[in-house]
């Protein structure tokens, strides 16, 4: 298994708050879990439970996304004063090959626009990178408009269904910077 061994990333707030990124580690299950909790039914279940069975057994899986089978992963989490306010995982596809998946981006919408969901997406492209990706994929529902833009402006582009994500409507994918043309 490969590991994010960079240092913990910093953003300070308009407010002055300071926002740490480190990888998730098995002890913020818990937090992950009541930011899972404070989310309305339907966005809990496009953030968190498409495609798993609508439990509180999410955060776990986010945990320890894709560490089985010697999967290549990574998961993320932005705290403040030590409380979870996003995440995000990747996690290694076999098909396309040499590719990875965002999976579970998520911010509170009390630090959204301050630059967290682009920190936390970049060192989700860096691990990306540094784990031989060339390409990482996501998908997203239709209802998740500012997401779908927010993904755009970071150079991901529509692309086919590359996944059996039954609630997902919009599939695209980014091609690393250093990734040969395919």
């Amino acid at each position: 298994m490969m590991t994010f061994e960079g240092a913990p990333t910093v953003v300070v707030l308009a407010d002055g708050a300071t926002v740490w990124m480190r990888e998730a580690q098995c002890e913020d299950w818990e937090a992950l879990r009541q930011m899972y909790l404070g989310l309305t039914d339907r966005t809990r279940y496009l953030y968190f439970c498409a495609g798993v069975p609508a439990n509180e057994a999410w955060a776990e899986r986010f945990a320890t996304l894709g560490r089985a089978d010697g999967q290549v992963s990574y998961a993320l989490v932005a705290t403040v004063n030590d409380a979870v306010v996003g995440c995000i995982a990747l996690r290694e596809l076999t098909e396309p090959r040499r590719s990875g998946e965002i999976k579970r981006m998520y911010v509170r919408p009390e630090v959204r626009g301050q630059g967290v969901a682009q920190e936390l997406l970049e060192a989700a492209e860096k691990f990306a990178h540094t784990a031989g990706y060339h390409w990482v994929y996501l998908d997203t529902a239709d209802d998740m408009k500012a997401a779908a833009r927010f993904y755009q402006r970071n150079g991901f582009q529509p692309c086919e269904r590359y996944n059996d994500n039954p609630q997902a409507t919009i599939f695209m994918r980014k091609r690393l910077a250093t990734s040969p043309s395919d």
